[in-house]
């Protein structure tokens, strides 16, 4: 969109140099939204590169770790199924480094 505006702001210099009708204050200020718009685009497209970037590395990531359960309303049974870590967190940072995440 930034390369849309500055095509809107080419426009509206070659429309002022080459037209003799165009009212005096239509040139500066479409070029100056064409500007602003320009701007506000880039800011916009680094903005959401960042919280894509950001995103995809929290993805695929539980929300947190479970150091150990006490007590629950509800028991599993199982004991692999449970969410409850059972080294310490610089064994698992350790362990996640390895894995490439």
């Amino acid at each position: 969109m930034s390369l849309l505006s500055a095509v809107h702001a080419g426009y509206v210099l070659a429309a002022d140099l080459i037209a003799e009708d165009v009212p005096l204050p239509w040139a500066g200020l479409s070029l100056q939204m064409s500007v602003m718009f320009g701007f506000m685009f880039a800011i916009l497209a680094v903005l959401s590169e960042y919280i894509g970037r950001l995103l995809g590395e929290s993805s695929g990531r539980p929300l947190y770790y479970v150091a150990g359960e006490h007590s629950s309303s509800v028991l599993i049974a199982d004991a692999d199924r449970k969410n409850v870590v059972t080294d310490s967190i610089g064994e698992l940072g350790a362990s996640e480094n390895r894995s490439g995440r």
